[in-house]
């Protein structure tokens, strides 16, 4: 008879058909119905959406002898009473149904409240969450069974906790010893949801039993143990703030609910509370650890939101560089290491360090280098290898090898993270480091790759062979032994600044590093930032470039007579002091064909004030004047015009490092390809 009913509900008219199939569930004292078939009739029900389909739902999720995961199937279907899905899972076809009123659903969930809160497991679980989700009336429900909720311990402890908050606003004997006493269950939920309606009640009765919690090795609960206590009044509350501050000073600022002890400590206005909390940031500022100020982020975090956080976070965008999977093909970029498995090889300090100063360890491969040769070429990438006879170098679309004969210098690899400790918030800082330390599967390893040999005339910069011939015949100053040998200096043109010192110039290149991955390592912008080759910006007012440098930019821009609007925009990059701002901004209006003043670490001092204002947009810039036509050298006979003014952007998908896009990958096209 089962198929031949499917049959019918299949092959006949369906609205004629539902109202049979759904009547079949009343048959269910038979006990004759297969778990498929069953299953179907659940549906249909659920389609037909009457009170009485609502009941029968019911029914069967209160009727233990049914099969467990028809039972489970029919509660999540009354989770989504209101609004039916649009595709009828009886047959899969797509039948779309109008919202339905709660009035078809409600009475009858009231009328089977007693009766499911007596089960156990799912059900009763589920049912508790049906008196939030649907805001039922518990008026009916006697006291004695919910306590007995709350008593039983074979239960789950958010079901015997959501239990103990019905009874709260109840006149019942005897209440507050009953809170004291659940307050030191071993159930969490239960032990807190006790804490703090025993805090709101008696809160001298509560105080004792919340300094136990706040030094309970349960993380949970005394990181929301310290959250109730900080709301006790009393000089007797201020004095366990302030004792617990003084043990977290000298533990160095590390402890798993640290985050919480400041946020009671800067809640309260006692003054020996208020002492004792700059007592301790002074001494985390004036510590010797580098990482003293973010220890209280070490310990204590949510692996589960920390892994959220890498694929969510908006100032983050984790994911958008990293993958964090063992398979190679896994969801993430590449343009950092694979995260798969630093769980299992490095330890929560080095982790948090990573992320709060990449630059203390750059990881192997990823660490950002310029190369200077001996033709004035350069060349940019990250360094994968170095031996005595070469450099290999990783560029956007192939593994490159220089030859150490044919370079003059190489700046030391640089992080292309920023440091990002002061982007994200503590609790954030701490669930990430948490969410690091749980990945111990090692990821496959990827093939290698073979170099290619890099021939440095065809690189942008490359001089002719007759210039590096006459410069290789100039007298070089050398400094022997610890004698310095003075060199008289060239004089400047009257009009033109003097050029920056090379140490303030190699500040520039390797800060440079960093923006190259969205604007290009030779300023020819990629998928990610527009051009810095010949842009009007660039070598327009220095006002522009240093306030978005402290404050982003957002919205469309036009460069050299094209519109850019990438989606994150750039962010701000405050985090950089005036002097790397100053070298960096230099460097740009001094390379890739382009050519105006240097900017000092003074101009940026000027605008430091406008850090934390909202990003700009190019409407808020000083106006540059557009660039110039280009020269027809055909008919003119003008000199070509510069090798930068046609460089076409970097192809690829793009990669946000922070902020949406930034720091774009310098291996997401190798990747690409490769696949």
């Amino acid at each position: 008879m089962q198929d031949e009913v499917i049959r019918a509900i299949h092959d006949l008219d369906m609205n004629n058909m539902r109202p049979l199939a759904a009547a079949l569930l009343d048959d269910l004292a038979k006990r004759k119905w297969t778990p498929f078939m069953l299953r179907r009739l659940v549906h249909n029900s659920y389609r037909v959406g009457t009170a009485d389909d609502a009941r029968r739902l019911l029914n069967v999720i209160a009727d233990g002898s049914l099969p467990e995961d028809v039972r489970k199937e029919s509660l999540r279907l009354i989770t989504l009473w209101e609004k039916p899905f649009p595709a009828d899972q009886l047959d899969g076809h797509w039948r779309p149904l109008d919202a339905r009123p709660l009035a078809t659903l409600k009475p009858a969930l009231e009328e089977a409240l007693p009766a499911l809160l007596k089960t156990d497991g799912f059900v009763l679980t589920g049912a508790l969450d049906l008196i939030d989700q649907y805001d039922l009336d518990v008026a009916p429900l006697d006291d004695a069974s919910l306590l007995a909720i709350v008593a039983n311990t074979a239960l789950p402890g958010d079901a015997r906790a959501r239990a103990l908050s019905l009874i709260l606003g109840r006149d019942i004997a005897d209440l507050n010893p009953l809170l004291a006493k659940y307050s030191t269950d071993p159930s969490d939920e239960l032990a807190v949801t006790a804490l703090q309606a025993l805090a709101s009640r008696d809160p001298k009765m509560a105080l004792t039993a919340l300094e136990a919690a706040v030094d309970s090795p349960s993380v949970p609960r005394a990181q929301k143990a310290w959250g109730v206590l900080a709301t006790i009044p009393g000089e007797q509350a201020a004095s366990a703030i302030a004792s617990r501050l003084e043990k977290l000073k000298q533990a160095n600022g590390i402890s798993p609910s640290a985050i919480e002890l400041i946020a009671a400590a800067k809640s309260r206005t006692e003054p020996s509370v208020a002492a004792a909390l700059a007592t301790f940031d002074k001494a985390m500022a004036e510590s010797s650890d580098p990482l003293a100020k973010h220890n209280i982020s070490l310990k204590g975090g949510d692996p589960t939101r920390g892994a959220s956080l890498f694929g969510s976070h908006p100032a983050g965008q984790c994911m958008r560089c990293h993958k964090a999977e063992d398979k190679a093909h896994s969801g993430g970029g590449d343009a950092g290491p694979n995260l798969a498995g630093i769980g299992k090889i490095h330890d929560l300090r080095y982790l948090m360090e990573s992320i709060v100063d990449p630059a203390a360890v750059v990881a192997p491969g990823y660490g950002i280098t310029s190369v200077t040769f001996k033709n004035g070429a350069n060349l940019g990438g990250s360094l994968v290898e170095e031996t005595p006879d070469h450099l290999d170098i990783a560029t956007p679309d192939k593994l490159l090898r220089a030859k150490r004969a044919d370079i003059e210098s190489f700046t030391p690899p640089v992080s292309a993270m920023p440091p990002v400790g002061d982007l994200i918030k503590p609790d954030e800082l701490r669930d990430l480091v948490a969410w690091l330390a749980s990945l111990t599967k090692e990821p496959e390893k990827a093939p290698a790759r073979k170099a290619e040999i890099v021939d440095p005339s065809k690189l942008p910069g490359a001089k002719s062979q007759s210039s590096v011939d006459s410069a290789a015949e100039m007298p070089i100053p050398v400094a022997a032994e610890s004698k310095t040998v003075a060199v008289e200096p060239v004089p400047a043109p009257a009009a033109e600044a003097a050029p920056p010192s090379p140490e303030f110039a190699k500040l520039g290149a390797q800060q440079y590093m960093l923006c190259g991955a969205c604007h290009g390592q030779q300023g020819e912008g990629t998928a990610a930032g527009p051009p810095l080759a010949g842009s009007e910006w660039v070598t327009g007012p220095a006002e522009n470039m240093i306030r978005i440098q402290l404050r982003g930019l957002v919205g469309p821009i036009k460069v050299k007579g094209k519109e850019y609007n990438f989606p994150a925009g750039m962010m701000a990059m405050a985090f950089q002091t005036d002097e790397q701002i100053a070298a960096v901004l230099t460097h740009v209006r001094s390379s890739f064909g382009n050519s105006a003043p240097a900017v000092s670490a003074t101009e940026v001092a000027a605008f430091r004030s406008e850090v934390g204002q909202p990003p700009l947009t190019a409407a808020e810039l000083i106006q540059p004047e557009p660039p110039a036509p280009k020269a027809d050298t055909e008919t003119s006979g003008a000199a070509k015009p510069s090798k930068y003014e046609d460089m076409k952007p970097s192809l690829g998908a793009p990669l946000w490092l922070f902020a949406g896009i930034f720091f774009f990958s310098l291996f997401c096209l190798v990747s690409v390809f490769r696949k």
